[in-house]
């Protein structure tokens, strides 16, 4: 598969993917959060790359690269739509937040993720992400020193 990966911050664009892969997420992002209000905050304080394929957006990361004090980066979310899934996308978009994260001079990147999402627990875990914390509500924090 030929993609590439771009940066943009256009509210409408993320939104119009969150919402298209809102029952990807585990649990449903519309449960947990204001899909409208959450794409704005991404697209004015957050860093968002898209994998894009003919024209159509196939992957999204968010990632907080703002804490200057303690030099540690958030991803946000990683989504990747369903039928296309498992084709290295999720990874790549991991190594555009990794490397982004490095270059800014910050030391880790940390993330939280569901106790339950086994599949993602073991893909952060295979890009060298650790658990670090369990946080209320059945979430996990796991970090990459840098």
């Amino acid at each position: 598969m030929n993609y590439s990966i771009e940066r943009s911050s256009e509210y409408q664009r993320i939104r119009a993917f969150l919402w298209e892969v809102d029952t990807r997420f585990f649990p449903q992002l519309s449960s947990r959060v204001d899909i409208n209000a959450y794409s704005r905050k991404l697209a004015i304080s957050g860093l968002n790359w898209f994998v894009i394929s003919d024209g159509r957006d196939l992957a999204h990361a968010a990632m907080y690269a703002n804490d200057l004090k303690w030099r540690q980066a958030f991803i946000s979310s990683i989504c990747v739509k369903e039928a296309h899934v498992r084709n290295g996308l999720g990874q790549a978009l991991l190594i555009a937040c990794v490397q982004h994260a490095r270059s800014s001079g910050l030391t880790c990147i940390e993330l939280d993720v569901s106790t339950a999402n086994s599949s993602a627990r073991r893909f952060y875990s295979l890009q060298g992400f650790v658990e670090a914390a369990e946080l209320a509500g059945e979430t996990l924090r796991m970090r990459l020193d840098l």
